[in-house]
């Protein structure tokens, strides 16, 4: 939890522009690798202790191999702290399937979407305005397929002259394709043993208007839960997306405490996702 408050929080100034926020003001974090969540949940405690009641957090994370809610409920587990945010999590955390999965928490004040599966295929079927990006995920030597030009370029896309990113790495590699795609990088003290990490913000903003997330074109349907179960085995060559809309607390099946039945999904084949 340190490091993630060190590298993430800390370094992309997040108490700070918080604190800054006018009410009813949204702020959209982009996270690369949602791994446990703890970067999540290490961002909702700083949200809490210095935004405004009436502001909004978006946070939208990619994950190509997510884990599984007992997995993460274990991972939370060596942290007191985060008892209530990680209980919040856990009641909303979607089953694992392939495409956009929506969230709400606390009262609609914080959203969180996240891509199960590959960043690069997730990225530009968003669209949005963020504010910080969280470089995470395995080392470029471990995980070369996500640092690559196009994940800079499309961060570019997403950001503003106000965005700011910050990661554990500081290789030349990394440093050099930021830089390209328009983000001025800075050299910082790493965390721990950890020699140096980098943080920086864009230079320059290809937006034309600050933006609310949203996906570029969706296809809907009203699938129940055992039918998409039917469709899983084809799933890996038919390439289907699915977009899962949690409503927590909201249906007999949630106080039932049948809460994985309670996904309102929206699902498409690869080959219709033109419109």
């Amino acid at each position: 939890m340190a490091e993630s408050d060190y590298v993430f929080v800390q370094q992309n100034q997040l108490p700070e522009r918080f604190a800054a926020l006018r009410a009813g003001e949204v702020f959209t974090v982009a996270e690369t690798g949602f791994g446990t969540g703890l970067n999540f949940l290490q961002t909702l405690r700083a949200w809490f202790e210095c935004a405004p009641k009436s502001a909004e957090l978006q946070f939208i994370s990619f994950e190509k191999f997510p884990l599984s809610v007992e997995d993460l409920a274990k991972a939370h587990g060596a942290f007191a702290e985060l008892g209530t945010l990680s209980q919040a999590l856990c009641a909303v955390y979607p089953l694992r399937l392939p495409g956009w999965h929506e969230m709400s928490l606390f009262d609609g004040k914080v959203r969180l979407i996240v891509w199960f599966g590959d960043l690069l295929l997730g990225l530009p079927e968003f669209e949005c305005s963020v504010d910080a990006w969280f470089l995470d995920g395995f080392a470029p030597s471990k995980n070369p397929d996500m640092w690559q030009p196009a994940l800079y370029t499309q961060m570019a896309r997403l950001s503003h002259v106000q965005t700011t990113f910050a990661t554990f790495t500081a290789v030349g590699e990394v440093r050099r394709g930021l830089q390209k795609a328009g983000f001025a990088v800075e050299k910082m003290p790493g965390f721990g043993r950890k020699r140096e990490m980098c943080r920086g913000n864009c230079r320059k903003s290809v937006l034309s208007h600050r933006r609310r997330p949203g996906l570029r074109r969706r296809i809907r349907s009203n699938q129940s839960s055992s039918a998409l179960w039917s469709l899983a085995p084809g799933w890996p060559a038919q390439r289907w997306h699915a977009n899962w809309r949690s409503r927590a607390g909201r249906s007999e099946c949630w106080r039932r405490g049948r809460n994985r039945g309670n996904r309102h999904p929206a699902i498409w084949p690869a080959r219709f996702t033109r419109w």
